[in-house]
């Protein structure tokens, strides 16, 4: 289960680093305010992840 939740959080801040650094970079948005909107989807991103591992069945061996 740890393992969804990471990749999914590992997920949730790429695309959080991707999509708000250029706000701050080019656009010229406070540090604060992108800093606080990244931490509000990488936030989002986990609560998703501990929602999909709870619903995805466990791996089942191959040789069950």
């Amino acid at each position: 289960m740890a393992r969804r939740v990471g990749f999914v959080v590992i997920l949730g801040a790429l695309a959080s680093v991707t999509t708000n650094v250029e706000y701050w970079n080019w656009y010229d948005f406070p540090g604060n305010y992108v800093a606080g909107y990244m931490v509000t989807q990488i936030i989002g991103f986990t609560l998703m992840g501990l929602v999909i591992a709870a619903l995805v069945k466990k791996e089942v061996a191959a040789g069950s």
